[in-house]
């Protein structure tokens, strides 16, 4: 029923989301022909609409047909020279064909147009057979302090004391840096608590991300 109210609409109407919903009933239906004439003709109207694109990238990529995924990655490459999306996108392609030495290269130019691209970053470390950068800062045995610091006398006076606050920071020559901080505190008591049960962690939206790799409460007593 879905599907021919749809159609109907479509025949009738020029609407993408509209179009975009067609689309993926096809593909649920496995109607594959149709849905793929459909996103066809929904890119010949939107030539010069990198989005226009996607919907048969996704489709191709998907379906492990890596070359006429490539087809239209490049399309969108020219359409967006400046982005870096489509360049990761054919890097990625690239990577399932293991081509690695294409991959790379396309990883590269991904990077020249977004320093912060920190996938390409660490998929291309990867194809160069290189460590992660953060294996070359000095490692520190996290529980063994945390452990050291618990059999300590403490001030209960303090509401709270670092164990350690260490700070790690990471510049790339394309522009892009990384701070990685790993710490630790003892809490004392009800104000400590008070102190810390929340945390902001202000950051630029635009330009930055944070990840919490690992957040731990480890109590004395076990």
């Amino acid at each position: 029923k879905a599907l021919e109210v749809l159609e109907k609409f479509c025949g009738q109407y020029r609407d993408y989301s509209v179009q975009e919903a067609l689309v993926d009933e096809y593909l649920n239906q496995g109607k594959t022909a149709e849905a793929t004439q459909l996103m066809r003709t929904m890119q010949d109207i939107s030539r010069a609409d990198i989005n226009a694109y996607s919907k048969l990238i996704k489709f191709y990529y998907t379906r492990q047909e890596y070359d006429s995924a490539l087809y239209y990655m490049r399309i969108a490459h020219g359409i967006s020279p400046y982005s870096h999306v489509p360049l990761g996108d054919i890097a990625n392609c690239y990577l399932q064909k293991k081509q690695k030495d294409s991959a790379a290269c396309y990883f590269k130019q991904a990077l020249t147009m977004y320093a912060g691209g920190f996938g390409y970053r660490e998929k291309l470390r990867t194809l160069e057979n290189k460590p992660p950068l953060d294996k070359y800062f000095p490692v520190l045995d996290y529980y063994k302090e945390i452990d050291n610091a618990l059999k300590k006398p403490r001030d209960s006076a303090q509401s709270y004391s670092y164990i350690f606050d260490e700070k790690n920071v990471i510049v790339y020559p394309e522009g892009a840096g990384e701070q990685n901080i790993s710490t630790a505190m003892i809490i004392n008591n009800k104000k400590g608590i008070s102190r810390w049960k929340e945390i902001s962690i202000p950051y630029n939206t635009v330009y930055q991300d944070v990840m919490i790799i690992k957040a731990e409460v480890i109590k004395a007593n076990g």
